[in-house]
Formats: C-alpha cells, sequence, structure tokens
C-alpha cells in the first residue's frame, strides 16, 4: 500500500514550481522590454533636438567619433519618435565616451558624471544579461526548485529594474516641469510599463518562493547584498575608486 504524501513536504514543492514558471515570465519580460520603446518623442519635437546636436557637431571641426554617434542617435530619435532600451544603452555608453574625451580642467570638473554615465551603462547591461541568464536557469532546469541565491538574484535584479522604471516616469516629470507645454511630445513608452511588469514579477518571486527553510537566508542575503552594492557605489562616485 502506498503511503500518502505530507502535506508538509508537497505544498513547498508547488509553490517553488510556480514560482519558478513566474520568474521565467517575469525575466522574459525584463528582456524583451529592451527591444521595446521605452521613451516616446513627438517627431516635431524630434527634429528639434536632432537640430540641436547637429549645431553642437557643427562647432568641431572635424567632429569627433563620439560626436558622430550622437548624430546618430540624434536622426534615430527623429525618423523613429523613440528610443528603445538598446538605443539607451548605446547612448549611454555614447555619453560616456564624450565624458572619457575630455581633457584637462574640463575631464576633471566631469568626473562625477562621468561615472554616473559608468554605472548607469553597468546597470543596464547586468539587467539585459540577467533577465536572459534568468530565464535560461529556469528553462534548463525544467521548472524545478530554485535555489536561494537564484531567489536573492530575482529579488535584486527586479529590485532594479523597478527603480529603473521609476526614474524614467520621475524623468518626465522633472522634464515636464522645466519645459512645460514644449515637453507635452515626450512620454514613456510601453518599454517602461513592461520593464515595470517584469520587475515587480521578479520581486514577487524571489520574495514570495521561499520555504520555510531558506526564507531567512533568501531575505538576509538580499538585503546584505543590496547594503553592500549600495556601498560600493557610494565610495565609487566620492573617490572614483572601489575597494
Amino acid at each position: 500500500m502506498s503511503e500518502s504524501a505530507d502535506p508538509k513536504t508537497t505544498r513547498p514543492r508547488g509553490r517553488i514550481r510556480l514560482t519558478s514558471l513566474a520568474g521565467t515570465t517575469a525575466a522574459l519580460l525584463l528582456g524583451i522590454c529592451f527591444f521595446l520603446d521605452w521613451i516616446e518623442v513627438d517627431p516635431r519635437l524630434g527634429g528639434v533636438f536632432r537640430d540641436g546636436i547637429d549645431q553642437a557637431v557643427a562647432e568641431s571641426d572635424p567632429p569627433s567619433p563620439v560626436e558622430t554617434e550622437f548624430q546618430k542617435l540624434g536622426a534615430t530619435l527623429e525618423s523613429q519618435g523613440a528610443l528603445t532600451g538598446m538605443d539607451l544603452i548605446h547612448w549611454v555608453r555614447t555619453a560616456g565616451a564624450y565624458g572619457a574625451s575630455l581633457d584637462g580642467r574640463e575631464r576633471a570638473a566631469d568626473a562625477p558624471t562621468q561615472r554616473a554615465w559608468i554605472v548607469a551603462r553597468l546597470l543596464l547591461n547586468v539587467l539585459l544579461f540577467v533577465a536572459f541568464l534568468l530565464a535560461t536557469y529556469f528553462v534548463f532546469h525544467g521548472f524545478r526548485r530554485v535555489t536561494s541565491p537564484v531567489l536573492i538574484l530575482c529579488i535584486l535584479v527586479g529590485a532594479l529594474a523597478v527603480v529603473l522604471a521609476g526614474a524614467l516616469h520621475y524623468a518626465q516629470d522633472l522634464v515636464q516641469d522645466a519645459l512645460g507645454s514644449a515637453a507635452d511630445g515626450i512620454a514613456t513608452g510601453p518599454g517602461a510599463k513592461v520593464l515595470l511588469l517584469g520587475g515587480a514579477g521578479l520581486v514577487l518571486a524571489g520574495t514570495f518562493g521561499v520555504s520555510g527553510r531558506n526564507f531567512y537566508r533568501v531575505y538576509a542575503g538580499a538585503a546584505l547584498t543590496a547594503g553592500a552594492l549600495y556601498l560600493l557605489a557610494v565610495r565609487f562616485f566620492d573617490t572614483g575608486v572601489l575597494p
């Protein structure tokens, strides 16, 4: 006669399996959002931006490769009326390269901004890479039990995506406050909404995917890792070096 399954052991397994499915969906959304529009701009306003970039580049003779890349981004903004997540990665990389090309006092004065571009580029690339890495992990492990480090990673990456989505909306409000009615043609696109949805999904998967045995490891590990990363970021912004 077969023994009946113990509810105490079967219930966590079902919850963990659901966590894998939810985590896969959220990770795929997070990766796909980079190919959707994050920022939408009215084509006429995009033309104004492009004219401003062209005018600034025209003052350089000849224009540097970085300035040429800025011109390409301006043309993309005018023709497509939007910037995808991949466009933003390219723009952040270009802005960082421009800061790195400065010399003397200009470069010294721009050092904090330059470090900000470095961090922004790192965070965007980490989000894109880890999103597909998590989705691949869940699929190749057959949507089975999720280990504590993976749950911690889900919480951290998901929280980062939520913060980034919030920052996009906050930046939109700042631009509207600064430009008034002139900024009516600027809005966050569907990619920003999918970014928020995927990030929130990963946070929920990591938070509620714990079991009675590992919940304290996951929550403590996520809090300690987030605190350590925050301290490293603060030190990098202040000094430009890491321990």
